[in-house]
């Protein structure tokens, strides 16, 4: 080989190695920048109460993954409300209004509703003003007369007693094995009939 040829060889070497340097560079950087991002504190334990930074606070990832969950529930809500409490002046009572989405039969349907409820119920509770929450799920419903309407198919109610007991990490241990006791413990539940009828008991105990 001659003295150009040699030349030319390690510059292209020389160039493919800096270009391997410089694409496992930047992939530290976005690596670096998603960890920073995920890490940076949420601002929803100290924030004012509205619809708006309820909302936004559900979009937070609460870290727990229950093994059942509505799928793209974060997408899927559809109303906040926010009532001041009568009890506790400067409190905030909430309602979450979101679609159910898809799931596998009624069994699924119960055990999904309570893993979002969990999962939502372990971040709204860090704000300290936040008394009473309402999960309302909602799925669509076909009349006798073949017209379909959104409907709320499973109503779930904690407060703040219920939550204060609450060890959200070994809870939702607990509901991986019990999909349940969400139910058993919450101030109050319903599940529309027509779903309830089908749940199958070996697989959930709501009682």
């Amino acid at each position: 080989m001659s003295e150009n040829g040699e030349k030319k060889q390690k510059t292209k070497t020389t160039s493919v190695g800096c270009l391997i340097i410089l694409v496992v560079l930047i992939a530290i950087g976005i690596m670096f920048f998603k960890r920073n991002g995920s890490s940076k504190p949420s601002s929803w334990p100290t924030s004012e109460i509205t619809p708006e930074t309820v909302a936004a606070a559900l979009k937070e990832d609460s870290g727990l993954n229950p093994i059942w969950e509505c799928r793209n529930f974060k997408d899927n809500i559809v109303e906040v409300k926010v009532i001041d409490s009568a009890i506790n002046p400067g409190h905030k009572n909430l309602s979450v209004f979101f679609k159910i989405g898809q799931v596998w039969d009624e069994t699924d349907l119960v055990r999904c509703v309570g893993g979002t409820v969990l999962s939502a119920c372990s971040i709204l509770y860090q704000n300290p003003k936040v008394d009473t929450v309402g999960m309302f799920a909602l799925g669509e419903m076909t009349d006798q007369y073949g017209n379909s309407s959104l409907e709320t198919v499973v109503k779930i109610i904690f407060n703040r007693d219920i939550a204060n007991k609450i060890n959200w990490e070994g809870f939702v241990e607990q509901f991986n094995i019990d999909p349940g006791n969400i139910y058993r413990i919450a101030e109050s539940y319903h599940i529309r009939n027509g779903v309830l009828r089908y749940v199958k008991p070996d697989k959930i105990k709501l009682k």
